[in-house]
């Protein structure tokens, strides 16, 4: 996959995080804070069986790097799902910065 002329492997991180909190968003403006909760729960559960996964891969084979860099990318994911209000509830009108990396 390719971004502006560029690989986007490099920005892959960067981009789960920012894909993941537009989902919020649309959750946030289209559906209730019950659906915003469930969508919480199922994505923590999403995180822990890829950085199961991926760090099972960053064990076993050579592509250390690609592995720590999606085990950091679920890592933040995780934190700002539970931790920062605006990543989760920007849809209901709180202004957020989809930084990070």
């Amino acid at each position: 996959m390719h971004l502006k002329g560029q690989s986007s492997e490099s920005v892959l991180p960067r981009m789960l995080v920012i894909d993941r909190q537009s989902t919020y968003y649309f959750f946030g403006k289209y559906y209730s804070r019950r659906h915003v909760q469930a969508l919480r729960l199922v994505t923590s559960l999403g995180m822990i069986i890829r950085s199961v996964f991926w760090a099972e891969k960053w064990l076993s084979q050579g592509s250390r790097a690609k592995a720590k860099e999606r085990l950091r990318a679920y890592q933040q994911i995780l934190y700002r799902t539970w931790m920062d209000h605006d990543y989760v509830w920007a849809g209901r009108g709180a202004t957020t910065n989809a930084g990070g990396f």
